[in-house]
């Protein structure tokens, strides 16, 4: 228990604190003489204090004891006031009780009462700050069950943690970068106004991954060495994060086998110690979140899952509507409209195999979202080529084509992108008759596995429709030609017989 003892008395008031902590070593008194002594020694403190002792009459302060226990009581945040009154003045006594104070000593009182009503005062503290948490954290967990989205989640998350008296509340949520890395980025943030956006962070997930499935295997858990949270922040983002200056609770969200998120809560301007029972609290605290978090991101994926699956029928609809009327050329400008949804296709390039010859066509070819004029290539001459023919998807984030090619003695020109992702075009009965290929010069990592698993189901959905399209204007070329030279052949007699009169 901190108390602070306000007296003029310096040398009661060394005394009582002396005696407190001799009879208990959980009790740690602070004295001091003045009221401007107090308000500092609130301001500065660590952690807050729990009990003001104040003596009503108070020489060479401003305000009397009561005045001064509002004051306190105000800076501090919480804390009960014993307070000090002479015998002949219980009036100031009542009055003092009509304020709010706890108690009221008469001087001179004996250290042993004062004892007694202080462990008496720290039970009931105890007691009331357990059933205030249980009472906020059950509200919380009804109002989880409502919420149906991360965000609305997060938020509920976070006004808790605010209402038990933490500063600072970050919510982290487990994703994976380009190489299926597990990283925490910041969803959402609230209290104390960092200049940061949770958004703009992203710390990877520490440990081994047998030291995550040690940890994950536990259940929701209270990581209070910050080893899966912010901790590292003021180091990475010197002068914009600010640090706790003591360490807090982290508690980790957890569900079967997934880590599926940390919640960082601390402290800016003081720390704090939590007892068992407050421990045990935050472990049911994040059993609930981690909970309602798990059914939130089930529901998120099938929601997106379903919109996917929607808009790949739908894209496969107008291709294939547009394959059996429609030029080549117009298909293709389409298939790029159209995947332009699912993913970044402002570089995108669709290669046809000519069957006759050994060229791949770059029938659609655009660069920014530019068209650029059809090209033929020699298949066995590019990337693209060899692509087709291994007959498998090709990924290559962070500027790994360039190593590639050289591994694979893959001539190449121009500019090398940073992120290249190509599928095969597959017809059954046909084979690979191309391949689908977008790319970007700058992000490294603008495609992920997902985006290539969403090329490869639209190739699989569209490569039928343009084998139709490409089929019918081949038949439309060679249809052409057959009656062009059914017209020469119709004329070569009549020239002939000219020629020879």
């Amino acid at each position: 228990m901190r108390i602070l003892i306000v007296d003029d008395d310096e040398l009661l008031a060394y005394l009582v604190a002396d005696q407190l902590h001799r009879q208990d070593a959980t009790f740690q008194a602070k004295p001091v003489m003045t009221a401007d002594a107090a308000r500092a020694a609130v301001r500065s403190a660590a952690d807050p204090f729990d009990v003001f002792l104040i003596d009503q009459l108070l020489a060479g302060s401003d305000v009397d004891g009561v005045a001064l226990m509002q004051e306190l009581t105000q800076l501090n945040g919480s804390g009960d006031t014993i307070l000090f009154t002479g015998q002949d003045d219980p009036a100031t006594a009542y009055k003092a009780m009509e304020q709010g104070a706890y108690r009221y000593l008469f001087k001179p009182f004996d250290t042993r009462e004062l004892l007694l009503i202080l462990k008496s005062l720290a039970a009931f503290q105890q007691i009331h700050r357990e059933r205030n948490w249980l009472k906020i954290l059950a509200e919380t967990s009804i109002e989880l069950q409502k919420r149906s989205t991360v965000a609305e989640i997060a938020d509920a998350t976070a006004q808790c943690a605010l209402q038990l008296g933490f500063e600072r509340v970050w919510f982290w949520r487990v994703v994976e970068d380009v190489y299926d890395t597990p990283m925490l980025r910041g969803i959402w943030q609230v209290g104390y106004p960092d200049v940061m956006q949770p958004e703009e962070v992203a710390i990877p997930v520490q440990g081994s991954p047998d030291e995550q499935k040690r940890v994950i295997a536990k259940g929701p858990e209270i990581d209070e060495e910050r080893q899966w949270g912010g901790e590292g922040l003021e180091r990475r983002f010197p002068g914009i994060f600010h640090p706790s200056p003591g360490k807090c609770p982290n508690l980790l969200l957890v569900a079967g086998n997934t880590l599926l998120g940390v919640l960082s809560l601390d402290n800016v301007e003081r720390s704090r110690s939590f007892n068992l029972e407050q421990r045990n609290l935050l472990r049911i605290f994040a059993a609930h979140i981690s909970a309602a978090l798990s059914r939130a991101f089930q529901q998120e994926k099938e929601a997106a899952e379903a919109q996917e699956r929607r808009m790949l029928g739908e894209i496969g609809r107008r291709i294939m509507e547009r394959a059996t009327s429609d030029r080549l050329d117009n298909l293709l400008r389409e298939l790029h409209d159209q995947a332009a949804r699912l993913m970044d296709a402002s570089n995108f390039a669709v290669a046809l195999v000519e069957p006759e010859t050994d060229l791949l066509d770059f029938r659609f070819h655009c660069a920014q979202n530019e068209s650029l004029p059809r090209k033929w290539y020699l298949r066995s001459s590019g990337l693209i080529g060899h692509l087709i023919e291994k007959n498998e998807p090709f990924w290559f984030p962070n500027g790994a084509e360039a190593d590639y090619r050289l591994r694979n003695h893959i001539p190449f020109w121009g500019e090398m992108s940073q992120c290249w992702l190509g599928v095969p075009l597959r017809v059954e009965g046909r084979g690979v008759i191309g391949a689908v290929v977008v790319q970007d010069y700058q992000n490294p990592s603008l495609y992920t596995r997902r985006h290539q698993q969403k090329l490869m189901e639209l190739a699989e959905q569209i490569a039928g429709a343009i084998e139709l399209a490409n089929q019918r204007e081949r038949e439309e070329a060679r249809r052409r030609r057959s009656e062009f030279l059914d017209a020469i052949k119709g004329y070569l007699p009549a020239v002939i017989q000219e020629n020879e009169d």
